[in-house]
């Protein structure tokens, strides 16, 4: 967060300096069960006026870069700061790190598949570097450009090691070798505006195809929406005439087989474009992640005591690495304020491997509606999630109807078996014996 020191609490510690002129930023942790500020930490101070302010302008980072069952806070400054922080809100040893002004987010990956986490930066004079957790540089590359956004990270054309996408402000997309920051040989690709959009990496190639590479998709200021294979380069375009800042989502929408692409631009407008993948992993990039699987996240009215939710645990991660587990996983369920119990039922969950495992949910005794959140973290604290909404007993009159329809029939039936086999008089009740 940032703020001005014009707020009367800290004016008196200032004294006669005009605050107006001065920005400050910093980090607040905030304990959401007790609604208590748990810690800050300040940052950066600057004047307004400055060529380096100290504004914070992406989220932090949230990572245990060294085990110990701790998360620490990476984050980057518009002064050109890149801090990590332990949980206690201390700055590690050998940070700040100094770099341009920093937009985007820092990311916290494996990008070098050497099976442990690098940080990894992007400044606005075109500079994408890479640090282990104690601060010492492992590549550095310039891109001679601006760079809005932090990369996205995957293996973009299915050699097995992981690259970078890095967006910037000439409007063209570079590919870097995670190894080294080598550009990849097809790439950079141009585009005839500036993107301003964190790069989506997502598998668009048909289920049963076994094409390998992911395709980058994302829009450019020249008011189109590019999809961009891997593999070879090659771009699909739609114009949507529009610009915009946002990262185009993808997701499976309207409940089908194929997956969609969310699209949404500066004029309020939301694109749906269908495509013919499926959204496998959570975090797109098929290394790491959790998903609930298709069958299991139709939509759906539940009645009964209890139903099931199966997930997979995807983990890709190769040699020397290995599987990133134990994977903590914490199923939530859901429900909203007309359910008079637990507005929030938790069940918690350790696997060592990856693979597809069996969950079993409660159901709520009222008539509503519910999500299903999956979360996990695994050993390096880093989190996936994916979730899918459904009913509970909302068909419940179609039970009503043939409570009242089940007697009749039973009722006529009766009738039909033990009807007399021969024609009898009906008896009389005349007194007339005549």
């Amino acid at each position: 967060m940032y703020w001005y020191y014009d707020n009367q609490e800290h004016r008196k510690e200032l004294g006669d300096i005009d605050i107006g002129k001065y920005v400050a930023g910093g980090i607040v942790v905030y304990n959401l069960d007790t609604k208590q500020i748990k810690w800050t930490a300040d940052l950066d101070l600057s004047t307004d006026t400055s060529s380096f302010r100290a504004y914070i302008y992406s989220s932090p980072t949230v990572v245990d870069l060294d085990g110990d069952g701790n998360l620490d806070i990476l984050v980057g400054t518009s002064y050109g700061m890149f801090y990590v922080l332990d949980h206690h809100g201390k700055v590690r040893e050998k940070f700040p790190l100094e770099m341009a002004e920093i937009q985007g987010s820092v990311v916290a990956a494996d990008v070098n598949d050497d099976g442990k986490i690098e940080l990894v930066g992007a400044d606005a004079h075109g500079n994408i570097a890479v640090w282990t957790p104690k601060g010492d540089l492992v590549w550095e590359k310039h891109l001679k450009s601006l760079i809005p956004q932090g990369p996205t990270v995957g293996d973009i054309d299915g050699d097995g090691h992981t690259e970078l996408v890095v967006p910037t402000l000439s409007g063209k997309i570079h590919v870097l070798d995670g190894r080294d920051g080598s550009s990849i040989g097809r790439y950079p690709y141009p585009t005839h505006g500036r993107i301003m959009n964190q790069i989506l990496l997502v598998d668009l190639n048909k289920p049963k195809e076994k094409k390998k590479g992911l395709t980058i998709v994302t829009t450019s200021f020249d008011g189109y929406l590019y999809l961009i294979d891997g593999p070879t380069g090659c771009a699909d375009v739609v114009d949507i005439g529009e610009t915009s800042y946002s990262m185009v989502l993808a997701d499976n929408v309207d409940g089908g087989d194929d997956l969609d692409l969310i699209v949404t631009t500066m004029n309020g407008n939301a694109w749906r474009l269908p495509s013919q993948g499926r959204n496998n992993v959570a975090n797109l990039y098929n290394r790491e992640g959790i998903y609930v699987t298709h069958p299991y996240r139709a939509f759906r009215d539940e009645e009964g005591k209890s139903f099931w939710v199966e997930i997979e645990i995807v983990d890709n991660y190769r040699y020397p690495s290995g599987h990133q587990g134990p994977y903590k996983v914490t199923t939530s369920l859901l429900v909203p304020g007309n359910y008079q119990g637990e507005r929030t039922i938790k069940l918690n969950n350790t696997y060592d491997l990856p693979g597809k495992y069996r969950i079993k949910l409660p159901t709520v005794s009222v008539r509503t509606t519910g999500t299903v959140l999956v979360e996990m973290v695994d050993r390096n604290g880093l989190y996936f999630s994916d979730d899918f909404s459904l009913t509970f007993h909302m068909h419940y009159y179609k039970l009503l109807k043939w409570l009242l329809v089940l007697p009749m029939l039973g009722m006529f039936g009766v009738l039909v078996i033990f009807r007399p086999q021969d024609s009898m008089p009906l008896p009389s009740f005349s007194r007339n014996i005549d």
